[in-house]
């Protein structure tokens, strides 16, 4: 039983010299400043300008689309060449930003004309939060959807409407 004790304490004792050799060669074994160095990879580059008109549009659902009344609709807005962000604080008394909008969903109401305030109601949802997707709970029926950019002074913007029709049916 011994000569296994000590057979135990030499396979101790080495692995308590090779620890610390370990441990220095996985931190760089003796670079200067004690960490090896390695490639920083490339900072991404910048966003590139928006380039072309802004334009407003419905991920899902589609133009034309029947859906089944036993589910909700989820519908999710997009933009190019706009940045959708939360209106600034009212009492901040900011200018609109340009190019920067949030969007307002429609539902049986059609587009606000551009300049215009667009209204708050039953048949309005304003997402003055920034966020981009909304859960419809209606019954089976055909529906006119418009999704619209309203600057930070909610007053709509030209260009930025559109207008889907959906119909949601029992039995799809």
């Amino acid at each position: 039983m011994r000569l296994e004790q000590h057979r135990g304490d030499r396979t101790l004792v080495a692995c308590l010299l090779l620890l610390p050799l370990v441990a220095f060669a996985a931190c760089g074994g003796g670079e200067p400043g004690g960490m090896a160095e390695t490639e920083a990879e490339p900072a991404p580059e910048p966003a590139a300008a928006p380039t072309g008109p802004p334009r407003v549009f419905f991920v899902a659902p589609q133009d034309g689309d029947i859906l089944s009344a036993d589910h909700d609709v989820e519908l999710e807005f997009g933009v190019e060449n706009l940045t959708i962000s939360p209106p600034p604080d009212a009492a901040s008394g900011e200018a609109p930003r340009e190019r920067v909008g949030h969007y307002h969903l429609g539902v049986g109401t059609g587009c606000v004309p551009a300049g215009e305030a667009i209204p708050e109601g039953d048949d309005r949802v304003d997402f003055d939060d920034g966020s981009n997707r909304y859960t419809l709970q209606r019954q089976p029926g055909t529906y006119e959807l418009s999704v619209q950019v309203a600057n930070d002074a909610n007053e709509a913007q030209d260009g930025l409407c559109e207008t889907i029709t959906i119909e949601i049916a029992d039995g799809v």
